[in-house]
């Protein structure tokens, strides 16, 4: 299954998947949903700007932070 179109984020998200975050379709955008503390992120189909996945590990590494977790991506 293809979650965006930036290679680096679709295989992160292919990661979490496998690691029991679930993945679901809205209308434009895909949601992300954390297995701890149901904090959900938002996943552009196509991104506008080349900076995608660093902007997509900074959410990832807040949530971490929130729920004093480890980063599960890089």
């Amino acid at each position: 299954m293809r979650y965006c179109k930036c290679d680096k984020t679709n295989a992160a998200i292919k990661k979490l998947v496998k690691l029991g975050w679930s993945f679901k379709w809205g209308s434009k955008h895909g949601k992300l949903k954390a297995p701890v503390g149901g904090k959900t992120l938002t996943v552009p189909w196509s991104p506008s700007s080349s900076r995608c996945f660093q902007y997509f590990k900074r959410d990832l590494r807040k949530w971490a932070i929130e729920f004093g977790q480890a980063c599960p991506v890089g």
